[in-house]
Formats: C-alpha cells, sequence, structure tokens
C-alpha cells in the first residue's frame, strides 16, 4: 500500500510567509507506519519548498498514492480553495 504525506503549501505565493517549524503530524503517522509494518510504501512531499500547485499535484499522480494525508495550516486551508 502506497502513502503519500503532504504538507500542503501556505500563501507565500501572496507574500505570506512560510512554516517555521516541522510538520510533526506527518511525522509522527510516518513513523507510526514503518515501525508497525514494511508493507507501506511511503513518501513526503512538502508544499512549503515546492514553486507551484502544478509541480505538487503532478508529483502526488507520479507517486499513485492508495492513501494521501494531508496537514495543513490555517493560511494552507485558503490556499486549497
Amino acid at each position: 500500500m502506497k502513502i503519500l504525506f503532504l504538507n500542503a503549501p501556505t500563501l507565500q505565493h501572496f507574500g505570506i510567509l512560510g512554516q517555521i517549524h516541522p510538520p510533526l503530524g506527518i511525522l509522527y503517522l510516518a513513523s507510526y507506519f514503518q515501525a508497525r509494518s514494511n508493507l507501506f510504501e511511503m513518501k513526503a512531499l512538502d508544499g512549503y519548498r515546492e514553486k507551484n500547485i502544478e509541480k505538487i499535484v503532478q508529483k502526488i499522480v507520479d507517486f499513485g498514492p492508495d492513501i494521501l494525508s494531508v496537514s495543513m495550516t490555517t493560511p494552507s486551508s485558503t490556499f486549497l480553495l
């Protein structure tokens, strides 16, 4: 089973500063799955480091996850609308 953990991008494209701390929720989930089974193929994608949404979408499609786990802050949630 393939799982992709996505740390959603912020509104940095609109002049709002990005994240200053690591996405602990994603890190905790990934370590939980990794410790419990080797049946999972996992990948993490940091939206804060990507320059545009098209690259993020393409990386998701290329990996083809069975589960997409998204973590976001309030400013990030308005970006995805």
